[in-house]
């Protein structure tokens, strides 16, 4: 870094000195000419020519000043960002490990309950030790010594156990709890630790020992790759400080009992979370929650930095070039005002007068521009101010990635209003159609009167044609609803409004309203109140939509929404926990629809509502015709809209439709997403808390890619978490992934919550979360939804077949 400062330092300076030479020229020819001189000789030696330079020095002195603080301000800003997010990263680390440490270790306690009913006399419990230990990785062999510390029994048929032997030699005669020795290579060349776990009867008399080895290279084996990714030390310290096992650059090292972290480690502090940050390090030492032991997460600070030391760099070149300006700008405005000085006592008066008479001038141009480029009766900009800023857009249009689009818009039966009520009510019409449009489209899109009832709009910056129909629609709605006081009358108006689209449907102004206007006309011809694009495939996706919401009510009538089921799955047995209702439209024209091409439509209508209680019904009556057939029933989790929950008799009705099919709540899970949070909290609060009270759970589907915190999730009944796909994607090869899903499983365990991954579509991905922890699974690689006839089935296995 200090040969990059230098550089920069050198060329700044190599920008300064030719600045000076130019400037020095420029001095050179000013002064060679006697005029020149006369006004510099004034400037200097006028009573005002040495505050003024006085002035200028201490102004350009700020300024440099003002440039090397924020550049170090800078610099120790993004430095200290970088030290905090590393701790905060250690931190979340740390708290994975702690949290798997004390479960693994309440395993060993368990296991010592083995040891007692060895000691009691039953010595076919340690067949059952023989069978854990075969298949329990974490922990390689046990051995079981009597209260002399004789050796009774050895999973290895090791006939010392000299390790065990020592550790509990070195102990008082009676401990109780844990006790742990320093960690040691196995002979299995495998870096381990001893546990003794004190055995006593009834009586609380100690009967014998329970001992264990704990294997710390597979405990930290799965954090290899996070370690030398993001040069992280990952250690296991005793309370004494001293490092048990050490994870460093991605290398497992057993560490000698003598060293010791103690200047890490604040033995003093009782605070779970100690942050630690040195000259050349940072993290942070958590504490095991029952037991004597910390996991100490930290990164050399020169790793940290080390990324930094490019931009630090430009930084210091980026001061160095503007103080080269600033320095510049300096000279050349002092002889600017030299001779300027020399000027302006002759010219002062008449620029006072000048000045004047520009401003009266500049506020009749305005008025007068406004007068002529706005509408007398609306205000919204005329014809002529519309061409002008069209003109400039465009030009920009050309330079974008976006959609522009103009919208030609007529009053349909404006006359009529006219003709019967008066052209003053005509007017009155006009301002609240202009006031309603301006409500209805964003602050920067423009709108213009091009005369009678004829609007014109600007759309730009649109991501998709799709967005340019939600506009033209949000428009045609506003327009629709009644005008309540119109000169006191209620008048109710539509309007038509064809689109055309930059630059496909015209290159220029007049083009692009030319087509407009035709697809206006189009819209009117199609009987009015709609909007045409005039690229007539466009119209064909409108009518499409159109198509569907005028169907629905006969499709809920006929029948042609179905189900298809997706299974979930326990990771550890693939046992089938549950089933997801996912709705399809078997339209009898275009075939199995899928709710991405309704559900939208149907939200925006209001009809979402219906199909809700149309899709809780059939989910009962599922329930009801498998238990008739004799299958094994589980939970049918349905999904449920945000405006089903602003329904007041949205629980009246799904109780009654359980009650009518003999459906208990426990086989009922309602999905929500967070978007239920947004518009309405207090009343899904409301909604969600009596449901769960009556015995129905509810999920939280899409974790992750909305608003909801875990202050949303403390509030609610919630009893699972469905992870979102875009996390499980690449959690086999993303290491941030994998950390995001790890910690929000060990939050929501921490919770009492329920774990479901979403998306699971490679062996990897379920490998993965097995070893994350996660409960349960769904996706493609394990099943993809089917109809009811053929979950039945499955459903009857109760487990996936291989």
């Amino acid at each position: 870094m200090k040969s990059l400062c230098i550089n920069a330092m050198k060329s700044g300076m190599s920008d300064v000195f030719n600045f000076y030479l130019k400037g020095r020229r420029n001095l050179k020819r000013f002064l060679s000419c006697k005029p020149g001189r006369i006004a510099l000789y004034q400037a200097i030696f006028s009573r005002g020519g040495g505050s003024t330079l006085l002035a200028g020095s201490l102004i350009c002195a700020v300024i440099l000043t003002t440039v090397w603080h924020f550049t170090y301000v800078r610099i120790t800003d993004e430095r200290t960002q970088a030290i905090e997010n590393s701790i905060t990263e250690s931190n979340d680390i740390s708290m994975v490990l702690a949290s798997y440490l004390d479960e693994a270790l309440e395993t060993a306690l368990a296991y010592s309950e083995i040891g007692s009913e060895f000691m009691k006399g039953d010595h076919r419990a340690v067949a059952n030790l023989d069978s854990i230990f075969i298949g329990e990785s974490v922990y390689m062999r046990a051995a079981i010594f009597d209260e002399s510390n004789q050796l009774l029994y050895s999973s290895s048929r090791d006939d010392r156990e000299v390790l065990f032997h020592d550790l509990i030699g070195k102990q008082k005669l009676k401990f109780k709890g844990l006790v742990s020795g320093y960690a040691v290579d196995d002979k299995e060349e495998s870096l381990g630790m001893p546990l003794v776990i004190s055995l006593f009867d009834k009586k609380n008399q100690l009967v014998g020992y329970f001992c264990v080895f704990f294997d710390l290279d597979y405990f930290l084996r799965p954090y290899i790759g996070i370690s030398k990714n993001a040069g992280l030390n990952i250690n296991i310290l005793h309370k004494d400080g001293s490092i048990l096992a050490m994870l460093n650059a991605g290398n497992i090292f057993s560490i000698d009992k003598m060293s010791s972290q103690k200047d890490f480690l604040d033995t003093e502090n009782s605070n779970i979370v100690q942050v630690h940050d040195s000259a050349e390090n940072s993290g942070v030492v958590r504490k095991s929650g029952k037991y004597p032991f910390f996991i100490s997460v930290s990164r050399p600070k020169n790793s940290i930095t080390k990324n930094m030391e490019k931009y630090q760099s430009r930084y210091i070149l980026q001061a160095l070039q503007a103080s080269g300006s600033i320095l510049l700008v300096a000279l050349m405005m002092y002889i600017f005002l030299l001779k300027k000085k020399f000027l302006n006592a002759k010219l002062e008066y008449s620029e006072r007068e000048k000045n004047t008479l520009i401003e009266q001038l500049r506020e009749e141009k305005v008025l007068a521009y406004k007068m002529a480029s706005h509408d007398y009766l609306t205000g919204v900009p005329n014809r002529m101010l519309f061409y002008e800023i069209s003109e400039a857009q465009l030009l920009h249009a050309k330079r974008s990635r976006n959609h522009y689009a103009i919208l030609f818009m007529d009053l349909n039966k404006f006359k009529l209003v006219n003709d019967t009520l008066g052209h003053l009510i005509g007017d009155e019409l006009l301002k609240s159609v202009a006031a309603r449009l301006r409500a209805a489209l964003r602050e920067y899109d423009l709108i213009a009167r091009f005369g009678g009832d004829e609007f014109v709009i600007l759309l730009t910056e649109m991501q998709s044609e799709n967005d340019v129909a939600r506009v033209a629609a949000a428009i045609i709605k506003a327009i629709n609803m009644p005008f309540p006081d119109i000169g006191g009358q209620e008048i109710m108006i539509s309007t038509s409004i064809g689109i055309a689209l930059y630059p496909r449907d015209g290159q220029n102004v007049d083009a692009l309203l030319s087509n407009a206007d035709a697809a206006m006309y189009s819209a009117k011809r199609a009987g009015g109140g709609i909007f045409h694009f005039y690229d007539a495939s466009l119209n064909r996706t409108t009518a499409r939509g159109l198509e569907l919401l005028t169907r629905f009510r006969r499709a809920i009538k006929d029948d042609e929404f179905c189900f298809h089921y997706q299974p979930k799955f326990d990771t550890k047995d693939l046992k089938i926990t549950g089933v997801e209702a996912l709705i399809r439209w078997q339209h009898p024209e275009h075939g199995l629809i899928f709710p991405d091409e309704f559900i939208p439509i149907l939200e925006e209508s209001d009809l979402i509502v219906a199909l809700g209680y149309w899709t809780f019904e059939a989910a009962c009556r599922q329930l009801m015709a498998w238990k008739k057939a004799g299958v094994a029933v589980v939970p049918i989790s349905v999904n449920v809209s945000t405006k089903q929950l602003c329904d007041e008799l949205f629980i009246e009705k799904i109780f009654s439709e359980m009650q009518k099919h003999d459906v208990i709540p426990e086989l009922i899970e309602l999905e929500v997403t967070e978007s239920c949070f947004i518009s309405d909290f207090p009343q899904a609060v409301e909604v969600l808390n009596e449901l769960g009270r009556r015995g129905i759970a509810i999920s939280l589907d899409d974790y992750g890619t909305g608003y909801a915190g875990l202050s949303h999730v403390k509030k609610l009944p919630i009893s699972s978490l469905k992870i979102d796909r875009s996390f499980i994607r690449d959690i086999a090869i993303d290491n941030d992934d994998m950390m995001i899903v790890s910690s929000t499983i060990a939050l929501a365990r921490d919770l009492g919550l329920r774990v479901v991954a979403e998306g699971v579509e490679s062996e990897d991905q379920l490998k993965r979360l097995r070893d994350l922890g996660c409960g349960q699974v769904q996706g493609y690689y394990l099943m993809r939804p089917v109809p009811p006839d053929k979950i039945q089935a499955v459903l009857m296995q109760g487990v996936l077949s291989a």
